[in-house]
């Protein structure tokens, strides 16, 4: 018999569901259908996911619905499950490129439609990565930067 881990959570499901809300109000004023999160902060605090990794590469797409998809490390399975209201979470091994898995899992799931905002000053994410990510995804693909963090400096009950 598997054991179900339930969810620890350091909101109320409604918190982070209200966040995701006000973040598709400034995904809507920008006119972007999903934005890619790569701060492990912001993630954090739209999701609760904690990462045991922190350097690593973890990406949350968000789309202008309210959709989200988590991809990170294979070995963080366990914690996006634990610590976050996700329930589309991506795997990616040690031996992929993960700006690749991403693309990949994005198109697999048609989020590469319309205009896609990718946070460019995330300190996990190399110039590399970055470029790959929007060569991939194309012209529709734009570099964004602050949309969260305005959100975030508003402290919630």
């Amino acid at each position: 018999m598997t054991a179900v881990l339930e969810r620890k959570l350091v909101f109320p499901r409604a918190e982070y569901e209200s966040r995701i809300r006000h973040l598709q109000a400034r995904m809507a004023e920008e006119s972007i259908d999903v934005l890619l999160v790569f701060t492990p902060e912001n993630t954090h605090y739209l999701c609760g996911y904690q990462s045991i990794g922190y350097s690593s590469f973890q990406c949350l797409a968000v789309t202008s619905e309210g959709r989200l998809m988590l991809l990170v490390r294979e070995m963080e399975l366990g914690c996006a499950e634990y610590s976050s209201i996700v329930d589309d979470v991506v795997l990616y091994s040690d031996s992929e490129a993960p700006a690749a898995a991403l693309v990949a899992a994005l198109s697999a799931r048609k989020l590469t439609k319309g205009r896609v905002g990718v946070e460019e000053e995330a300190q996990f994410l190399t110039a590399r990565d970055f470029g790959r990510i929007l060569g991939k995804l194309g012209p529709t693909a734009l570099p964004v930067h602050g949309l969260v963090e305005g959100l975030r400096a508003v402290k919630s009950p």
